[in-house]
């Protein structure tokens, strides 16, 4: 799956403590199971989850610009140093 497409996510796919257990084309909502809530499986937007699960791809890296002496800044992306792995 790419980033630019716009295929759902797979049924299974974890992301936090969540788990996708199901897709509704029509409403473009999935079906989350989410243990941490009274109401264990909730109907979220595409949206919503899509940028849950990226958010969920990103933990533990950092972004950093650094600046040098011409005019262009570069960014690189590395792990957190001060990450509680």
């Amino acid at each position: 799956m790419s980033i630019f497409d716009d295929t759902p996510l797979e049924i299974g796919t974890q992301y936090y403590d969540k788990e996708i257990i199901g897709w509704n084309a029509d409403e473009r909502k999935y079906l989350v199971a989410c243990p941490r809530f009274r109401t264990k499986e909730l109907w979220l937007s595409k949206e919503k989850v899509d940028a849950e699960y990226g958010n969920s791809l990103m933990a533990g890296v950092e972004c950093r610009e650094s600046k040098p002496g011409s005019s262009y800044n570069t960014r690189y992306f590395r792990s957190r140093v001060d990450s509680p792995e």
